[in-house]
Order: C-alpha cells, then sequence, then structure tokens
C-alpha cells in the first residue's frame, strides 16, 4: 500500500493553478514527490473578495500562465490520482476534491471521483478540538519543522500534511495503516447527485416497493 498526500493551489480561491503531491510508503519513506503547475485560463485575483492577498504563491503569475492548462494536464492527474492500491490524503481536502471537480465541469470532461482522509479532522480528533486549524498551525502545535518546505507551494504543503499525520502516528504509537482505520470517519466520499427526473422516479419507485406501496396509491395519498 502506498499513501499520497496532495494539495491545491487556486489563482482566484476556485480556479486551479497548482497540484502537488508526496507519495509515501507505510514507513513515510517518500517515493515521489512533484509539483504540477497549471494555466488556470482565468485571472489571478488579489483582492479580498476572492484571493488572499496575505497569500503568495510559490511560482511568478506569467511562469503559471506559460503552463499548461488542466484540460492537457487532466489524464496525468487522474492518473496519479486513481492509482491502485493507494490512499488519497490532504489537508482541508473536500476543498480539494471540489476544485477538480470544477474544473473536470469547466472543461467538460469525466469527473474524477476521489475519496480521501482529511488531515486537518484527523487533527482535530487527535487533539480532541473541534477547531479547524490551518495546515501553518498544526505544524506549529505539533512542533515539526518544515524550514526545509516552502508555504503554498503545493508539493511543499502536501509534505507538511504527511509530516503531521507521522508526527501523529509516532506520538500514537501505530503505523498510518492503523490510523486511517482508527480515523475512518475522517475519510471524505464524493457525493452522488440524481441527474434526471427518470432517475429520481426509481429511487422513488424503489423506496415505496420496499414499503409495499405502489407509486399509484402513493400518488393517490398525497390528494387526501
Amino acid at each position: 500500500m502506498q499513501y499520497l498526500f496532495f494539495d491545491i493551489e487556486c489563482c482566484d480561491g476556485n480556479h486551479m493553478c497548482s497540484i502537488g503531491y508526496v507519495i509515501i510508503d507505510d514507513y513515510f519513506k517518500i517515493k515521489e514527490k512533484q509539483d504540477i503547475l497549471i494555466n488556470p485560463q482565468y485571472r489571478f485575483k488579489k483582492s479580498r473578495s476572492g484571493f488572499d492577498p496575505r497569500i503568495q504563491l510559490a511560482y511568478s503569475v506569467e511562469t503559471f500562465k506559460q503552463s499548461k492548462t488542466f484540460f492537457c494536464l487532466y489524464e496525468k492527474i487522474k492518473k496519479i490520482l486513481m492509482t491502485s492500491n493507494q490512499v488519497l490524503l490532504g489537508h482541508s481536502v473536500t476543498s480539494d476534491i471540489q476544485f477538480i471537480k470544477s474544473a473536470c465541469k469547466r472543461y467538460n470532461l469525466p469527473q474524477i471521483e476521489l475519496e480521501a482522509f482529511d488531515t486537518q479532522i484527523i487533527f482535530s480528533k487527535f487533539k480532541h478540538d473541534k477547531r479547524s486549524y490551518s495546515l501553518i498551525d498544526i505544524v506549529n502545535d505539533l512542533n515539526i519543522d518544515v524550514s526545509h518546505l516552502k508555504e503554498h507551494k503545493s508539493s511543499d504543503d502536501a509534505e507538511m500534511s504527511m509530516l503531521v499525520i507521522k508526527e501523529i502516528c509516532s506520538r500514537s504509537n501505530i503505523s498510518i495503516g492503523k490510523l486511517l482505520r482508527l480515523y475512518s470517519s475522517c475519510k471524505k466520499t464524493p457525493k452522488r447527485k440524481i441527474h434526471s427526473e427518470g432517475a429520481i422516479y426509481n429511487v422513488l419507485q424503489k423506496a415505496l416497493e420496499k414499503k409495499g406501496m405502489s407509486l399509484d396509491k402513493y400518488m393517490e395519498s398525497l390528494k387526501k
């Protein structure tokens, strides 16, 4: 089994401009690390109405604009994330999953359905604290040395998330596999949506059949 920690940066809080990841084995040995830059084909917003002006991305705007688009990188990103015998993790990972879903929709590409553990929630449960901590606050709370890493560089943020889980495993004296089983409720799964009236009809009909009621009788009951 291998574990992939990933992080996404956006040019405006919504449009992806990088996805970085680090892959480790059961013993936290880094097998692969990469930062993939993306041309968001959208303006970089530095105002409070969108992008947080305090965030300094790791590369210049021009460097991002010279990179390939998500459309061109789709197959590569999908292959990396969908590798078999691999567990995905990330800090506040629901947001990152949504960024990918939005990009797929924008370019009319098939959705990449992902399941991933949220390291932010794992930390909160470990600490018995319901507050949502930023990644750097978690790192500081655990006294992890990240002086060799750059905040808001996707691959480095992914490595920080990995170091958080490594520290929690060390303090709990358990393996990463056992930790994830212990915090199985921290796994985020894609929400299924019903896309057509026909699908809604089928779902309703099956639910009524389980109750021994026909659709006609149900409709009649609504009129009473």
